[in-house]
């Protein structure tokens, strides 16, 4: 039937024009009036999983992550061969100090893409803020195997050595990182503050 033809691709071309004025008001940070759109979208296409996701993100924009959460489960339900949906989710909760939920979530992320290097970085992070320092380390150490120039992998193992008070190992974490990019004013900086530190006991 042609008159059905006809309207998918009308409502085809609804839904890509909808995209264009949600990504213009997301540059714009004007994440209600995205959510909106995203909303519009799923009236058309209940299925369409980036717009599960788009919504996600404009509500995690929003600091509403528990509504962000739902949306990226949905997106994931849907398209179950995104880690990207799961890292978002993962990444909500971080946001509300839920680590040992963020840190499955991470696991997942990984299982679908063992090289997401970003991932493991930020297990090791959540890691960390429960004091298990020793295995967020271990994250750290396979982030940098997958991409040895993943620089906040090195910053974020200097923190962990600093809050175990190895200090020495820190130091070498930015040294490591130092010879990746001298420019990482950042790590000058902590640096810096940790010899500071130390000279505070000498």
């Amino acid at each position: 039937d042609t008159s059905v033809i006809s309207e998918g691709l009308y409502y085809q071309g609804k839904e890509m024009k909808l995209f264009k004025t949600i990504n213009k008001f997301i540059k714009n940070k004007e994440y209600e009036k995205a959510l909106n759109d995203c909303i519009e979208i799923l009236i058309i296409n209940p299925l369409n999983d980036y717009a599960y996701y788009t919504c996600g993100y404009c509500l995690e924009k929003l600091e509403r992550y528990e509504d962000a959460i739902d949306k990226f489960k949905i997106a994931f339900e849907i398209n179950p061969k995104s880690e990207h949906y799961l890292w978002h989710c993962a990444n909500c909760l971080r946001r509300q100090d839920r680590y040992e939920e963020a840190i499955s979530k991470f696991t997942e992320v990984t299982i679908l893409n063992p090289e997401d290097y970003a991932a493991y970085g930020a297990w090791g992070d959540c890691l960390r803020e429960i004091s298990r320092y020793e295995e967020a380390d271990e994250q750290y150490q396979k982030a940098i195997s997958i991409n040895p120039k993943y620089e906040d992998a090195y910053l974020a193992w200097a923190r962990s050595f600093i809050l175990q008070e190895q200090y020495n190992k820190a130091i070498e974490k930015y040294e490591l990182l130092l010879e990746i990019n001298p420019q990482k004013e950042n790590a000058y900086i902590a640096w810096a503050s940790l010899l500071s530190k130390q000279n505070q006991y000498v």
